[in-house]
């Protein structure tokens, strides 16, 4: 059965970040993270809250259960990975997400301001053998 301080490992491994920088980003030291980890003490309340904020999954990092509407220990990387860069690149990201991810799985209210590359190429799909 995994432990508190394994899903904060696996977490932090997922970061890519050291444990220094990691416990940095959430107020703890090196040792208070090494501690957390190796669970020879549990996290305490203002670092779990800091995780939440960031977008971790505090219920999976207790009970080892997803909350159906939390994000994935992989999202919530990508979400603090994302909100490290300038919005330059965070463009860039989300130019690039939209390349990838079909239009029919926009959902949400707007959807339909949605745009992408695809919206503005023509179509060059051919029907019945004859070109459009």
């Amino acid at each position: 059965m995994a432990t508190i301080g394994a899903r904060l490992k696996k977490i932090r491994d997922i970061t890519g970040l050291s444990q220094a920088d990691f416990g940095a980003l959430f107020g703890v030291s090196r040792s208070t993270q090494v501690n957390y980890e190796g669970d020879k003490r549990p996290p305490d309340s203002n670092y779990l809250a800091a995780l939440h904020e960031a977008g971790h999954d505090i219920t999976y990092i207790v009970t080892g259960q997803l909350q159906s509407d939390a994000l994935s220990a992989e999202e919530a990387a990508l979400v603090h990975m994302f909100r490290q860069v300038d919005s330059e690149r965070q463009a860039v990201v989300m130019a690039t997400l939209r390349l990838m991810v079909p239009r029919t799985s926009h959902i949400g209210k707007d959807a339909a301001e949605l745009t992408t590359i695809h919206d503005r190429a023509p179509d060059f799909r051919v029907e019945d053998g004859q070109p459009d």
